[in-house]
């Protein structure tokens, strides 16, 4: 399994958080680093992944990251990715436990949810602004 730290506040930008995600998880040369390309890429992965991320305090959020972090959670839902999210000033070992029980549940959920092919899905519909 695949597992990617997204630390926000050693980030510069959503750029960053991006790049980081396409090392961590493999995506191709041609990965768009935008939300679209995001959710494309995220639903090509062959195994379950897990993502890890720690929030900065609301003074040093990056733009943008907030709707980064509702596709990765509608991704969550169809099976594609588990999300651990860690606000800021919680102990680290809350959110290392969290994603120990996480991944015993993604790889069951990457499973089902690649089972069923629902092409029709539209990971941004709803209130994704900030």
């Amino acid at each position: 399994m695949h597992e990617v730290i997204l630390d926000e506040k050693s980030l510069g930008s959503l750029g960053d958080a991006h790049d980081v995600l396409a090392a961590g998880l493999g995506f191709p040369a041609y990965y768009g680093r935008n939300l679209d390309a995001l959710w494309d890429c995220l639903g090509d992965l062959d195994e379950p992944v897990l993502v890890h991320v720690v929030r900065a305090g609301e003074d040093e959020r990056i733009e943008g990251m907030d709707r980064l972090l509702r596709v990765l959670g509608r991704a969550g839902e169809h099976g594609f990715v588990t999300l651990v999210v860690e606000d800021a000033g919680v102990a680290a070992d809350a959110g290392v436990d969290a994603a120990d029980d996480a991944q015993d549940e993604a790889a069951a959920a990457f499973a089902a949810a690649h089972d069923e092919d629902d092409a029709s899905w539209d990971p941004f519909a709803g209130d994704v602004s900030d």
